[in-house]
């Protein structure tokens, strides 16, 4: 299983380190190049010189060695990816914010923390969620711009406005206790006036 060797270490990194050295020391000083393109057709050139040329210690050339390396082949193995990554958050409206623009995914990403993958050509972007591309898009040119693509929104069901709770209607108000026709009303006496006269004096003693 691979290891991690520790920064700084050289002695945990084998011959790697001198190989380093090599390029930096032989290849690097002096180079010009305006593009990746250029830059890989003279690293190629520098390769296939320094491999045929013989070792001072083994006094062969390294191809002349590959031989006896048992050395598995690379066609059909993917390159590996240069690409310049960064984290980002989509937001709830299905976009997020790269380089002063902002670009959409498929709403069921959004919320998530997507990894935004810029080659090194440059050009355009490749959006991935747990190593599965997700979306693509051309670059914006500009700054400020919204790059959207309208299948990210399709399928994406339209929340139904929320309406206030119905206030029940109320109810048929009910005679309370001792109100209502079901109790009988007390029959008062009706005395002719001279009767309340006849015992007025009586009142005033």
């Amino acid at each position: 299983m691979p290891r991690a060797c520790h920064p700084y270490r050289p002695q945990t990194k084998g011959k790697i380190e001198r190989t380093i050295k090599l390029v930096r020391g032989n290849f690097w000083p002096g180079l010009s190049f305006t593009s990746l393109e250029e830059l890989n057709r003279q690293a190629w050139g520098w390769m296939e010189a320094v491999n045929h040329r013989p070792h001072s210690t083994t006094r062969e050339g390294p191809y002349d060695r590959l031989p006896w390396e048992h050395l598995r082949p690379l066609a059909g193995q993917a390159d590996y990816d240069t690409s310049y990554a960064a984290y980002r958050q989509v937001a709830q409206d299905c976009l997020f914010s790269y380089r002063g623009n902002r670009y959409s995914v498929p709403h069921r990403d959004a919320g998530k923390t997507v990894v935004v993958k810029e080659p090194a050509g440059g050009g355009w972007l490749r959006i991935c969620y747990q190593q599965e591309t997700i979306a693509e898009h051309q670059r914006a040119t500009g700054p400020g711009a919204m790059v959207m693509q309208p299948e990210h929104y399709q399928g994406l069901a339209r929340r139904q406005r929320e309406r206030p709770p119905a206030v029940p209607l109320p109810r048929e108000l009910v005679a309370g206790p001792g109100v209502g026709p079901h109790f009988a009303v007390p029959e008062v006496e009706v005395r002719p006036l001279a009767v309340y006269a006849a015992v007025s004096h009586v009142a005033a003693i």
